[in-house]
C-alpha cells in the first residue's frame, strides 16, 4: 500500500508538471480576443499572425508519438547508429536546402508539365522530403536525448524532489519544423525593440514591402525577418538547417525553457537590457552545451574558433557591422535620423557588394539582431559583462545557476565584477 501510494504520488507530479507547461503554452501564446484598431502594429499584422494556439495543440504531444522513448534515447544518445540516424538527416536536408534553392533561382514558370528538368527536381525534392518526415521524429528523440544528457552532467537543471525521485525539469523538446517569421518595431529615434509577433511563412516580398510601409507612416522602423528558433512548448528549431546550427538551437531555446521559471527569465520583457541579457545568456550556456554534443559528429567548434582568424586585411563582416551599429548610435544620439537611415541604406548596399546580402537594414534590424550582445549588430555591453561572469565560475553549472537569478543590469554588473 505504501508503495502504491508513493507511485501514485510521483505519476501524479509529473502528471501536474506537464499540466503546467501546457497551461503555461496556452496563458502565453493565445491572443487576446479584444479586437485591434485598423491603424495600430497589431492591427496591420493581425491577417498575417502565426497562430501560436494551433501550433501547440497540433505538436505538444508529438513526444508520445515517437519511436524513441525518451529513456531509450538518452541510454543509446552517443553509440555510432544513433549518430549515422542524424548524420544521414542533415546530409538530406542538404540536399533538400539545394534543390529549393535550385526551384525557386532557375525555374520561373508556373508548371511542370512544359519543362521536364523542373519536373525532375521537383521529383526528387519531394522524395527527399518524404525520407526526411520517416526520420524526423527519431532524430528530434536523439537530440533531445543528447542535450539532455550534457545538461545533468553540468547539473543545470531543476531536480523536483518526490519520494526517492529525482525528476530533470523541464524535459529538452524540440520540433524541427517550417517557421514563422517575425515582425518587429522600432521607434525611429533610438534603436529599442518595442515589439514583435509572429507572422506566417513565407510572405512574398511584396507583403513584407507593404507591412512595413505601412508601420513605417506610423512613425515606427519596421522589418519582418525570419528566425531560427522560437521557446515554445516544445520548441520550433529551423528545418531544413545545418546540424551544428540544430543543435545549437535545440539547446539555447531549452535555455530559455529553463529561465522562464527563474527570475531571469520572468523579467524578459521588462526592457532592452534584461532581453539582451537572456538572449545572449542562452547563447552562451547553448553553444557551450552544443560545442560538446557536436564532438560527437566530428565537429570541433571550439578549435575552429581558435584557428579563426582575427581582424585582418580583406573584408570582415563582423567588424563592419560593428562600425555601422557605432555610427547609427551616435547619428541618433545627435537626432540625426534621417541621416542615419539614409546611411544604413548606403552601407546595406556595401555589404551587398563584398557578399552578404541584408534586406533592410534600419533601425528594427538592430533592435532585433542587436538583442543577441555576441552580434556584431550590438553595442551592448552585455555580453562582456557574461563573459566576464562565465570566468569566474569553474563549471557551467554554477554559472548557470547565477545569471538565472539576475533582475537587472545593475545586478549584472556587479556580479561580474
Amino acid at each position: 500500500m505504501l508503495l502504491s501510494n508513493r507511485l501514485s504520488y510521483i505519476l501524479g507530479y509529473i502528471r501536474r508538471c506537464w499540466l503546467l507547461l501546457i497551461l503555461i503554452a496556452f496563458i502565453f501564446f493565445i491572443p487576446g480576443a479584444a479586437p485591434f484598431k485598423a491603424d495600430s502594429f497589431y492591427g496591420i499584422a493581425n491577417p498575417y499572425m502565426f497562430t501560436l494556439a494551433r501550433w501547440e495543440m497540433e505538436n505538444i504531444l508529438n513526444r508520445w508519438n515517437r519511436n524513441l522513448s525518451p529513456t531509450q534515447a538518452e541510454n543509446y544518445a552517443g553509440k555510432p547508429d544513433y549518430i549515422d540516424i542524424v548524420k544521414n538527416y542533415f546530409e538530406i536536408s542538404g540536399k533538400r536546402q539545394q534543390l529549393q534553392d535550385t526551384l525557386e533561382r532557375t525555374f520561373t514558370d508556373n508548371g511542370t508539365g512544359g519543362n521536364p528538368e523542373k519536373y525532375a527536381v521537383e521529383t526528387e525534392l519531394a522524395a527527399l522530403n518524404r525520407e526526411s518526415a520517416r526520420l524526423k521524429g527519431t532524430v528530434e528523440a536523439i537530440i533531445e536525448a543528447q542535450v539532455t544528457v550534457e545538461l545533468k552532467k553540468e547539473n543545470i537543471n531543476f531536480y523536483l524532489f518526490s519520494p526517492g525521485v529525482n525528476f530533470f525539469f523541464p524535459p529538452v523538446d524540440i520540433e524541427l519544423s517550417a517557421l514563422p517569421s517575425v515582425l518587429v518595431i522600432s521607434p525611429r529615434q533610438r534603436i529599442e525593440l518595442k515589439d514583435s509577433v509572429l507572422l506566417k511563412a513565407p510572405l512574398p516580398a511584396e507583403t513584407m514591402a507593404a507591412l512595413e510601409n505601412r508601420l513605417e507612416k506610423l512613425d515606427y522602423s519596421a522589418l519582418v525577418d525570419s528566425i531560427g528558433g522560437v521557446a515554445t512548448y516544445p520548441a520550433m528549431v529551423a528545418d531544413p538547417a545545418s546540424l551544428d546550427f540544430t543543435v545549437s538551437a535545440a539547446a539555447h531555446e531549452w535555455v530559455h525553457h529553463y529561465l522562464f521559471f527563474r527570475p531571469l527569465g520572468r523579467h524578459y520583457s521588462d526592457n532592452q537590457a534584461l532581453r539582451t541579457i537572456n538572449e545572449t545568456s542562452a547563447d552562451i550556456i547553448g553553444n557551450e552545451i552544443a560545442d560538446k554534443i557536436l564532438e560527437l559528429y566530428g565537429i570541433h567548434r571550439t578549435e575552429q574558433r581558435a584557428r579563426k582568424p582575427r581582424d585582418g586585411e580583406g573584408f570582415n563582416f563582423n567588424r563592419e557591422m560593428r562600425q555601422i551599429r557605432v555610427t547609427v548610435d551616435e547619428y541618433l544620439r545627435e537626432g540625426k535620423v534621417e541621416e542615419a537611415e539614409q546611411y544604413m541604406e548606403e552601407q546595406r548596399r556595401f555589404l551587398l557588394d563584398n557578399g552578404y546580402y541584408i534586406r533592410k537594414l534600419n533601425q528594427a534590424y538592430f533592435a532585433f539582431h542587436g538583442s543577441y550582445g555576441g552580434s556584431p549588430a550590438s553595442s551592448s555591453p552585455v555580453a562582456g559583462d557574461l563573459k566576464q561572469l562565465r570566468e569566474r565560475y569553474a563549471s557551467l553549472g554554477d554559472f548557470v545557476r547565477a545569471v538565472s537569478s539576475i533582475t537587472s543590469y545593475e545586478q549584472l554588473k556587479k556580479l561580474a565584477n
